[in-house]
């Protein structure tokens, strides 16, 4: 897998796979940057479900309600409304379109 991801670094869709991988093999915060990592390179809305549903479980249901948020916004192409916890604004990535307005 890290040979395709050097190989594709900035495929989407290759960060997000592998983020489910390691989630379903137990890895959370391998899983959590890989998914972090996919979102800033512009995978679909749905990562930011499964991404806080990782959160969720681990119990950091702040950022994980930011990133259903999130989620929501960029499935409707909305540029993302500011959020009020700064930690939660810092460590979870914008969608990869908002910054292209």
């Amino acid at each position: 897998c890290e040979v395709w991801r050097e190989r594709h670094s900035g495929d989407a869709v290759l960060l997000l796979t592998m983020a489910r991988l390691a989630r379903d093999l137990g890895d959370p915060s391998r899983a959590q940057a890989l998914f972090a990592d996919a979102i800033r390179h512009g995978a679909p809305a749905e990562a930011y479900l499964d991404l806080g549903r990782l959160l969720e479980r681990s119990g950091d249901r702040e950022d994980a309600i930011t990133c259903y948020r999130r989620g929501l916004e960029a499935s409707h192409r909305a540029r993302p409304a500011p959020v009020e916890s700064g930690e939660a604004t810092t460590r979870l990535p914008p969608p990869a379109h908002a910054g292209n307005r």
